[in-house]
């Protein structure tokens, strides 16, 4: 059994490429039954590639669309959870068949921390740092890149002065087997 890594997407591009590639997507939701057998079913990523003529025995597809929204006529939102990480596979190929589209995307899979995205100028995941404090009642911190508040939050919370990345991971860890409740720490990764 897999870790599920939780990835959203951020489509681009003209109407005509969001338009057809959206209808794509929803036209997966509408059948009757997935074109192959799947746990996934409809919505297996599988079923993506070969709507848009690729071949998946050479794309590893494990995985499913969970949700899809046409925010506007140039931007398509859609969630994968897929197995271990985000299958960049699956997205250079969709990259290729509309290469005119910008894809963008934030990663999450706690179980392995895996946290990335390609959004290196934050246009639509801003998110390079988020701080989850568990003392019965859970708390969110997101930081959006800037590392000044990231290090005074980390600090606030555990006490220590942190200065750099490396010394908000050891405070946290030092916090965390020293106390009841936990501090859960990701640091998103940038790829390009």
């Amino acid at each position: 059994m897999p870790n599920w890594c939780f990835t959203l997407y951020a489509v681009e591009g003209s109407k005509e490429k969001i338009d057809d590639l959206h209808n794509k997507i929803e036209s997966l939701s509408k059948r009757d039954e997935p074109q192959a057998p799947s746990l996934f079913g409809k919505m297996w990523l599988r079923n993506l590639i070969e709507l848009l003529g690729g071949n998946p025995t050479k794309i590893c597809c494990r995985g499913k669309i969970c949700e899809w929204e046409r925010v506007s006529d140039t931007l398509l939102t859609y969630q994968t959870m897929t197995a271990w990480g985000e299958l960049n596979a699956v997205r250079e190929f969709i990259q290729q068949k509309y290469p005119t589209l910008k894809i963008y995307y934030q990663a999450e899979e706690s179980g392995c921390e895996y946290y990335k995205t390609n959004d290196s100028e934050g246009k639509y995941f801003p998110e390079r740092y988020v701080v989850n404090q568990s003392d019965g009642c859970e708390q969110f911190i997101f930081t959006e890149g800037e590392e000044q508040e990231f290090f005074n939050d980390i600090t606030t919370l555990t006490g220590e002065t942190v200065t750099t990345i490396e010394k908000a991971k050891n405070a946290v860890h030092e916090y965390n087997a020293n106390h009841e409740d936990w501090i859960d720490l990701k640091i998103f990764s940038v790829t390009i």
